[in-house]
């Protein structure tokens, strides 16, 4: 087993100290233990530096964490910035590189020396942005703190495993990614932020929560995200968001489903400054195969739903067909290319804004691309569609065409 390189305590005051750092730092100023940078970053064989492969979750870690201090210092900037080389944010890394040249042209102290020694080592070779992934990259990993949501609450739904209804693989998780990404990434604070997930999902509890939302988000926005069963209501005038515990009877469907007008009506209900709800849901009344009636006997209708009236209100919906998963993924395929576009996937014109209109129209064209057993057209209803959801996190989405043009399928 090849030896890995161990940091003890007094070799990391050492190095906080030999920094030349204007002001003394001690180890509980820093925003991790070193040891993960040291190891990667140090001349060692190549065995060692293999080591540090794993470590791409602490690397993680410490960039949520670097994020967070208000005025790091220089070698703080420098530790902030090798971890982003330890998660491939190499052009992140690097303008904070040459952040830190420039705010120490002369090099005085070693903090500037390092990041241009780094900077060298990365190479001159412009790269704005990184090669998009060529299969379905995950969304669990969230992107770098952009901000913006500090007084916005939320509630995300997501019913994987209903107690009746067919099951939706991935439902669970893209709920909880779409979890991480606000309260990490966008900074909305957990305790207005509710996450109900399969039998927590009740009528009832959607509801309540959606209630207690629109009063937390005091001049924020109100985020509103399901991922489940959807069903037309009785008569077909609006689409129902089906609880947890709905069964398999009209009757059911429509006392255990949630309106979306009777939702919208409670998002509505504080001092929220505006509503964006998401509905990855099919409210045909099917199952995810889009031909499986949920009532047994019943028939596929298609609801009318209707735009909302008020300002301020921004309603992204899968479809209002049938909704599916992403193509040799077991995802819901709408709120995880919705999710991504928010990471930086629809930043089309690259201004540094994902807008409603933007992130609309990405999701549809990977969709009408990649999707080919349905047909899954998203729908976007607002007053303001260019108004800006997020800013983007500088992700980069993933190569489509040289997904769908993968491995050929054998017979």
């Amino acid at each position: 087993m090849p030896r890995r390189t161990v940091i003890t305590t007094a070799a990391i005051a050492t190095l906080v100290l030999a920094a030349g750092s204007a002001v003394a730092q001690s180890l509980d100023s820093c925003f991790c233990c070193n040891n993960c940078v040291l190891n990667y970053f140090t001349d060692m064989p190549k065995g060692q530096a293999a080591d540090a492969l794993f470590r791409q979750q602490d690397f993680q870690g410490c960039v949520d964490k670097a994020s967070q201090l208000r005025t790091p210092t220089a070698y703080q900037k420098v530790l902030h910035a090798k971890c982003l080389e330890g998660i491939g944010e190499l052009e992140q890394a690097r303008t904070m590189y040459r952040e830190i040249v420039a705010g120490d042209p002369q090099q005085i102290y070693s903090p500037a020396r390092e990041a241009t020694a780094r900077l060298a080592a990365l190479g001159t070779e412009p790269s704005a942005r990184h090669a998009p992934a060529s299969s379905w990259p995950s969304v669990a990993r969230v992107p770098r703190r952009v901000g913006g949501g500090e007084r916005d609450a939320a509630v995300i739904v997501g019913i994987g495993e209903p107690f009746v209804l067919p099951t939706i693989p991935g439902a669970v998780d893209n709920a909880t990614d779409w979890y991480g990404y606000l309260t990490s990434s966008l900074g909305l604070a957990p305790a207005r932020t509710t996450l109900l997930r399969n039998a927590e999902a009740t009528r009832e509890a959607m509801l309540e929560a959606a209630r207690r939302a629109a009063k937390d988000a005091v001049g924020g926005r109100v985020w509103f995200i399901f991922v489940g069963h959807g069903a037309p209501a009785l008569g077909g005038e609006d689409g129902l968001l089906l609880g947890a515990d709905a069964q398999a009877t009209e009757a059911s469907l429509a006392a255990r489903g949630v309106s979306q007008r009777e939702l919208l009506t409670a998002l509505r209900g504080g001092r929220a400054s505006s509503v964006v709800a998401v509905f990855d849901a099919c409210f045909s009344g099917t199952a995810p195969d889009g031909k499986t009636p949920l009532v047994p006997g019943s028939q596929a209708t298609v609801p009318v739903r209707r735009a909302p009236a008020d300002a301020g209100v921004v309603v992204l919906s899968s479809s209002e067909r049938v909704a599916g998963a992403l193509p040799s993924a077991q995802r819901p395929a709408y709120s995880y290319l919705l999710l991504g576009a928010l990471f930086g996937w629809a930043d089309a014109n690259l201004d540094g804004k994902v807008t409603a209109t933007e992130a609309h129209r990405y999701v549809g064209e990977v969709l009408k691309a990649a999707v080919r057993d349905r047909d899954q057209a998203p729908s976007l209803d607002a007053s303001q569609p260019h108004v800006v959801l997020a800013p983007s996190a500088g992700a980069i989405g993933p190569d489509v065409a040289a997904i769908i043009a993968g491995p050929i399928a054998r017979y």
